[in-house]
């Protein structure tokens, strides 16, 4: 009987032990999932900050795109707004050009008629 009891006490005390170790483990097993879990955490959030970012780079992809291509129509506008001006600058050197042509004739003419009614004159009064 003694032995047996020596024995359960024996059998007590091991499995007391080995019950302490499972619970240090317990204890070490849950701080590694707290560890875990707030590293889970953190690459959540870059994960999440990273997909910003993507986010962002394509937004401003697609802004990149539609600036290139209102620049490029303005660059057309502005060449044909350039060779418009160009042929206004033609016509008002033309136009210059016919002004003084009419200007030219004007006094030609009112020479000419000056003239003419001068021999008028002298052919009335003969």
């Amino acid at each position: 009987m003694r032995d047996l009891s020596n024995e359960e006490k024996h059998e007590n005390q091991r499995q007391g032990k080995l019950n302490e170790k499972l619970q240090s483990e317990v204890v070490g097993l849950r701080k590694d999932k707290e560890k875990q879990l707030n590293e889970i955490l953190e690459l959540q959030n870059q994960t999440i900050e990273l997909k910003e970012q993507v986010d962002a780079a394509l937004g401003a992809e697609e802004m990149l795109t539609t600036l290139t291509e209102k620049n490029l129509k303005l660059e057309e506008v502005i060449e044909q707004m350039e060779e418009e001006k160009s042929d206004l600058e033609t016509l008002h050197e033309m136009n210059e050009e016919l002004q003084e042509n009419a200007r030219e004739t004007e006094l030609e003419l009112r020479e000419e008629l000056d003239l003419t009614n001068a021999r008028l004159l002298e052919v009335g009064s003969l």
